[in-house]
């Protein structure tokens, strides 16, 4: 059987039923703690009474009428493993009663409900169909046990090139059919190292 998923309205229930649980003391704990490992890939330290939202890149929002949500605050563009724990703090805050968990694979993490709803204001916002979302956590990923955080970690950096002087040098001087023969000859040698 099919699963049809659905968002937990995070627009239309923020101010009475999110709000005030904003500060809450375990939610605050765990999303200051988590961000200021992901702001570490922003070269920012995360700051208490600052938002995930106030960090990084948000070209998602460009194209926005009207005044933004204020919900967007608490959203980060690729920080989903790092406000999800969060998340979960306030979805069990928000629906209680629920078995509220963290679905995580390494493309998304979410926060389900065991049923039908996903806790998600950052898919939810990026208007990703709930499906979509779904199948992002739910695809090579695990389903952590009810109330379980994820653990968190540092963003993962590409590695860095270390080149001489001297190479860079050389390399800013070689014309565009020096690089192509370069190449050529490169591969050239790994196709007679490989047969």
């Amino acid at each position: 059987m099919k699963r049809s998923m659905q968002y937990f309205d995070i627009q239309r229930h923020w101010t009475k039923r999110i709000v005030p649980y904003l500060a809450d003391a375990e939610f605050n704990r765990v999303l200051n703690a988590d961000m200021k490992v992901a702001s570490i890939h922003w070269g920012h330290k995360f700051e208490a009474g600052t938002f995930p939202g106030d960090y990084g890149c948000n070209e998602w929002q460009i194209g926005h009428r009207g005044p933004m949500p204020r919900f967007w605050k608490y959203i980060q563009r690729g920080c989903c493993h790092w406000l999800v724990n969060a998340y979960l703090r306030l979805a069990t805050l928000v629906v209680p009663g629920r078995p509220w968990r963290i679905v995580t694979s390494p493309k998304h993490s979410t926060v389900w409900d065991g049923d039908k709803t996903l806790f998600d204001p950052m898919y939810f916002a990026f208007d990703v169909d709930a499906n979509e979302c779904w199948r992002a956590a739910r695809q090579g990923g695990q389903i952590l046990w009810v109330g379980m955080y994820r653990p968190t970690s540092k963003p993962k950096r590409e590695p860095r090139i270390r080149i001489k002087k001297s190479v860079l040098r050389a390399l800013e001087r070689e014309t565009v059919e020096e690089s192509s023969a370069r190449l050529l000859r490169s591969m050239e040698k790994q196709k007679a190292s490989a047969a």
